[in-house]
């Protein structure tokens, strides 16, 4: 008799950065309780995701924004009566963000507010991000390819602290690039 797990995909890719890289996932697959050390945003490409946070139940759908706090315990399920979702998300070290709050908020009291987003400029960003990203594991490792990432993790970070964190951006860092 043989057993077969739930479907269960995952594949970190690189950035130009120490302290950033993406993940994505495609997964069957529940989650216990875990944490990470990061900052993590993303988008929920395909599916239904369910899970209990530090911040409440949380239900999203394909196109919302996933948010985690570093330390933060969650665990995570496919919800809706579905098999799987697909998700790609971004993590921050925490010195990363910091350095884009400036001295007035240390990266220790900043935190995303809101597990789920729905904020379709952000959304369009992110998945900008997240490709230019892929293209930069895939082997286009040019200074403008590297600079184009950096663009993009600019104004990512940007919009996340403007409008969905509790730490607005130093004045060094436009979300409107």
């Amino acid at each position: 008799m043989s057993s077969s797990a739930p479907r269960h995909r995952c594949r970190v890719i690189a950035s130009p950065w120490p302290g950033v890289h993406s993940v994505h996932t495609d997964s069957a697959r529940s989650f216990a309780r875990h944490s990470h050390a990061s900052f993590g945003v993303g988008v929920l490409a395909q599916g239904a995701h369910k899970s209990a946070s530090g911040r409440g139940q949380v239900e999203a759908c394909a196109g919302d924004l996933l948010a985690s706090n570093p330390g933060e315990v969650h665990d995570g399920r496919p919800a809706q009566g579905l098999a799987s979702r697909r998700w790609h998300m971004v993590h921050l070290e925490t010195e990363v963000l910091a350095s884009m709050t400036g001295p007035e908020r240390p990266a220790g009291e900043v935190e995303w507010t809101h597990p789920v987003i729905r904020d379709a400029r952000l959304r369009a960003v992110l998945v900008r991000l997240l490709r230019r990203l892929e293209n930069w594991d895939a082997g286009r490792r040019t200074d403008a390819d590297a600079l184009a990432c950096e663009e993009s993790l600019v104004q990512a970070c940007g919009l996340m602290l403007a409008h969905h964190a509790n730490a607005a951006p130093s004045a060094d860092v436009n979300p409107d690039l």
